[in-house]
């Protein structure tokens, strides 16, 4: 009868102790999916931000690109009329 009642304990203490890893195991595997996602989340969060900062900057550079050739091109030709009105003055 101890035998019996011993045994039984044992088993159950066995099953108690699984189903309580088990359990344990499950939340950890939930709380660890959800830090993936969490930051997973913030990365493409920030990646969105990027994004738009680089295209901003591309913009503002294509802007400032033709802005200094617009102000090359009017360089060019301030200096061929200061050649004409010097040639013009030597004359």
């Amino acid at each position: 009868m101890f035998q019996r009642k011993l045994d039984q304990l044992l088993v159950n203490f066995r099953s108690e102790t699984m189903q309580e890893f088990l359990t344990a195991k499950k939340s950890l595997g939930i709380e660890q999916a959800q830090a993936i996602d969490g930051e997973r989340r913030r990365c493409n969060t920030m990646l969105g931000l990027k994004q738009t900062e680089l295209e901003t900057l591309r913009e503002n550079l294509a802007h400032k690109s033709k802005q200094a050739e617009e102000y090359s091109i009017r360089c060019e030709i301030m200096a061929v009329w200061c050649s004409k009105g010097r040639t013009i003055g030597r004359v």
